[in-house]
């Protein structure tokens, strides 16, 4: 079990750096994290207090900063530190992009708390209440409903695609399971699948197990794992409106990449197909 003592700093609320970092921890196997945030930092002074304590009690110390001064005198004065800037190279690169310079006004993103927002906040509820849970209702309800077997990725897919506004359920794939009962009247248009490569699903079980008891023993056996593998592509094949996901060695981000240009090249096509009768 690797220990890390994570301290985030932010002229914000500090909740991007945390999105972030939620999404980076969750591709780490064995890892005992504590993530202490400092937000609303807003002088210099406040900043080196901050930094003496970090240089003793943290391992990594990652920032938000907006504001040009925070962030400056962050990386003239912090070289000793492992610290990681999570904005800065982005807005510079927009900036260069656009040929125009930021507001620099820390928060705007959380202090704007429209409809957009509030949505947000259902669907990421949503998807933690859905996940690997059935109901008729939840999976009326859902934007999008992922379905692969046990390893590939499904609850930390959900999370990821519910900050993107997507009410999710997440549905784990067994012979145990009568999927055409389960789906009958489901919209199919929202059903995605996952698969991985049989090696790597292989050890991302072992990993599980090593941490958890609640698996049987063939569990990270390699020909099970091809059975359940081979399984779902049956599954996958007997359903040809589902889009099917290969996550291996891939990033939570690229595979959302992936499922939402999918997502939106089918509101597209569904667009187009109404204005062609209407």
């Amino acid at each position: 079990m690797n220990n890390l003592k994570i301290l985030l700093l932010s002229d914000g609320t500090g909740k991007t750096g945390k999105s972030i970092l939620d999404s980076i921890l969750s591709q780490y196997q064995n890892l005992n994290e504590t993530l202490e945030l400092k937000n609303n930092i807003r002088s210099i002074e406040e900043l080196d207090k901050i930094l003496l304590e970090a240089s003793i009690h943290h391992d990594i110390i990652p920032f938000t900063f907006v504001d040009p001064k925070l962030r400056n005198h962050m990386l003239k004065n912090a070289a000793t530190l492992n610290h990681v800037d999570l904005l800065g190279p982005l807005i510079q690169q927009f900036s260069s992009v656009l040929n125009q310079e930021p507001n620099y006004i820390p928060g705007l993103l959380h202090n704007k708390l429209d409809d957009k927002y509030f949505h947000k906040v259902r669907a990421i509820e949503f998807a933690l209440k859905n996940d690997e849970s059935i109901s008729t209702e939840s999976l009326n309800e859902a934007d999008l409903i992922l379905i692969g077997i046990s390893g590939t990725s499904k609850s930390p897919l959900s999370v990821f695609l519910s900050t993107e506004g997507f009410k999710v359920v997440n549905i784990t794939l067994s012979k145990d399971l009568d999927l055409n009962t389960v789906l009958k009247d489901i919209d199919q248009r929202k059903i995605l699948g996952l698969t991985i490569k049989a090696d790597n699903l292989a050890d991302i079980r072992k990993n599980r197990m090593v941490t958890k008891d609640v698996y049987s023993e063939n569990y990270s056996e390699i020909s099970n794992v091809r059975e359940e593998l081979e399984f779902s592509s049956q599954v996958f094949k007997a359903n040809p409106l589902w889009p099917i996901f290969d996550i291996t060695d891939k990033s939570l981000d690229q595979i959302v990449i992936e499922m939402t240009n999918v997502i939106n090249q089918r509101k597209i096509s569904a667009s187009k197909q109404v204005n062609r009768f209407s």
